[in-house]
């Protein structure tokens, strides 16, 4: 007799302006058992998905966005993501190469939920995943 465990789908927007990350990360994503997950070439287009998933009634569960994606940048993103009703609470985290502490403490306060090193690791990336989606 098996026992079938459910893994609930979470589906997960990543933005960043780089092929090759948006590349590592899907291959990461897809390794760790995730298959819900769209692509985002910068802030704009994360934006634009965003919208468009809230108009089908389905909202991402989880948002990863690069600090310095290009049109609009990770924390400009995120300001936008928090005013939208359906994006208040959901959990963000910020690829970053930066380790400044003033640029940490302002993502904080403005909504982020964890931190991603670049470059990336699967192993922090699966831990951050597993820290927001409980």
């Amino acid at each position: 007799m098996s026992i079938r465990v459910e893994m609930e789908v979470v589906k997960i927007l990543v933005a960043d302006d780089s092929k090759e990350v948006r590349e590592q990360m899907l291959n990461l994503l897809v390794k760790l058992g995730h298959t819900d997950i769209t692509m985002a070439e910068n802030g704009k287009s994360a934006i634009d998905k965003i919208i468009n998933e809230i108009d089908k009634y389905l909202p991402f569960d989880l948002i990863i966005l690069d600090q310095n994606t290009s049109v609009l940048d990770g924390m400009e993103v995120l300001e936008s993501l928090r005013v939208i009703p359906q994006y208040e609470k959901t959990p963000v985290i910020i690829m970053t190469e930066t380790t400044d502490k003033d640029f940490i403490v302002k993502a904080i306060e403005t909504g982020a939920n964890g931190f991603l090193p670049k470059p990336i690791d699967g192993k922090v990336l699966k831990q951050e995943i597993k820290k927001l989606i409980k």
